[in-house]
């Protein structure tokens, strides 16, 4: 199983900055730490392709998330074409950052199982719950610690799943399930904010080349069916198109005047504290959603 890894801390620091448009071959190697410029999107985004990625997509240098091409992102993004590619290498800046959007078609769909567990978060725990429920499913290789990592899997194609995996009665969560509508994978050789690189990594935690996306192992039926995965179309408010005028009038009906009661307060002050965490926009549709439906439940 190929995993993608977290940034692995660094123990050498390079003592030369570099600035070039070829790739340093050293640049695959775990604990270097990258002080100049390299070309990353440019060099990248062609071996990808040729890998079977779809949708290689440029981010500001040294960034995770910003700088994201409009349109190729989200439940109605497009796939890049090889024209887009080939323009992205030409516009964006030589050490741009890679980025890759999952294919959920063809004969390859796949999802990304994100833990956290780290600076208070508890994914490892999460896992472990998660293996007890629905068996040993996805192994964590992918850094030095053995949990923090996101592993790839490929699942049947007409397929959508939950975003998080959570366990609320046990307060467990910091697991997010990357799919094609949902985020996307930093990827080798892009640079962390912290000046370390992102390295592909297999199931005994040594560096490997681009992965073909074929080359994952299946994620089982059990794990499957704990993430939610059901056909699109059938998951709950799949297919509902409201007009503009008509979310209005909803909101407006549902709103009432005057202070909020204890009970919202409440929930504002769950959410907020939620926002804290990951995936903030499942977190704030879930407790927006409570509040609309009258679901808010009485603290104890």
């Amino acid at each position: 199983m190929s995993e993608m890894e977290m940034p692995r801390p660094a123990k050498t620091g390079a003592s030369n900055e570099t600035h070039t448009n070829e790739f340093d071959p050293n640049y695959n190697a775990g604990d270097h730490q990258v002080t100049g410029t390299q070309a990353v999107y440019s060099f990248a985004s062609p071996q990808y392709w040729e890998k079977g990625w779809r949708c290689p997509l440029p981010l500001k240098p040294r960034s995770k998330k910003d700088g994201l091409p409009a349109g190729f992102s989200g439940t109605n993004g497009v796939d890049t074409s090889y024209a887009d590619v080939l323009e992205f290498c030409e516009l964006r800046a030589v050490d741009a950052n890679i980025t890759l959007r999952l294919p959920d078609d063809g004969d390859t769909p796949l999802i990304g199982i994100d833990v956290d567990n780290y600076d208070g978060k508890n994914g490892a725990a999460t896992l472990a719950e998660a293996e007890r429920r629905w068996g040993v499913g996805p192994r964590s290789t992918s850094r030095d610690d053995g949990i923090n990592g996101i592993r790839i899997f490929r699942v049947p194609p007409g397929l959508e799943f939950d975003t998080l995996i959570k366990f609320p009665e046990l307060g467990l969560s910091d697991i997010e399930i990357i799919q094609k509508k949902h985020r996307h994978i930093v990827a080798w050789p892009s640079i962390h904010p912290e000046a370390r690189i992102y390295q592909w990594r297999d199931h005994n935690n040594r560096i490997i080349e681009i992965p073909n996306v074929t080359d994952f192992p299946e994620l089982p039926a059990e794990w499957i069916q704990g993430l939610g995965g059901k056909p699109k179309g059938l998951r709950p408010g799949a297919g509902t198109h409201l007009e503009p005028a008509q979310i209005d009038q909803i909101i407006d009906d549902a709103l009432t005047s005057g202070q909020p009661s204890a009970r919202v307060g409440y929930r504002l002050s769950d959410a907020v504290e939620a926002l804290k965490g990951s995936s903030r926009f499942d977190n704030t549709r879930t407790h927006v959603a409570a509040l609309l439906r009258g679901c808010v439940p009485t603290p104890v």
